[in-house]
């Protein structure tokens, strides 16, 4: 009877660590995906100091329902990154996952993110970025949270940058190598 509380006690330990751990690997690949897409679009802007906010995840899943109705069409996002990633990434069962986690409530918080001192972080609490003359000067990037493939070969991260009434964007593919995250290609991009 002891010896099976022991066992019982021990798998609880065993499970609780290893999922703290697999969270603090997911906040860490997320921290590093946010500041190499912030690195990406502050070197498109041309500019040092940007507003960074986080208001992308709506156009993210558009992109990714819009997707997955006109695969037979996408020969343009499929010749961008190459058959082998396209077809890993944009087949129905993976969008379906990749659908389903913008739909799910983000619990990363993004206040503690390790952001360049030239990136002011846009919060829901914080109304700085709320003066209309300032506004229209001010180089933003608008980033979605990154999404991952189920086996976390690769994220998703949809973006927008530039001044206001001179945007670009898109939607930037990452691909894990085990040891980092390396930049694959840019699709579904567009200009204002």
């Amino acid at each position: 009877m002891q010896m099976n509380l022991a066992i019982k006690t021990l798998a609880i330990i065993v499970l609780y660590c290893s999922c703290s751990a697999s969270k603090h690997e997911c906040s860490n690949d997320i921290n590093y995906l946010i500041n190499n897409e912030l690195s990406r679009n502050v070197s498109l802007i041309g500019r040092q100091k940007a507003y960074l906010e986080f208001n992308q995840n709506d156009y993210m899943h558009e992109f990714l329902l819009h997707t997955k109705n006109n695969l037979q069409n996408s020969s343009t996002i499929k010749n961008s990154m190459g058959k082998e990633i396209f077809e890993h990434i944009f087949n129905l069962e993976e969008l379906d996952y990749l659908i389903r986690q913008t739909y799910q409530s983000n619990d990363f918080n993004y206040d503690e993110l390790k952001l360049n001192r030239n990136i002011v972080y846009i919060s829901k609490n914080n109304a700085e970025h709320k003066d209309p003359i300032d506004m229209l000067s001010r180089a933003y990037i608008f980033l979605s949270k990154p999404i991952f493939t189920k086996n976390n070969a690769f994220s998703l991260v949809a973006f927008s940058n530039g001044v206001k009434g001179e945007m670009q964007g898109g939607v930037s593919i990452y691909k894990n190598d085990a040891e980092n995250w390396k930049f694959v290609a840019t699709i579904n991009d567009w200009v204002e």
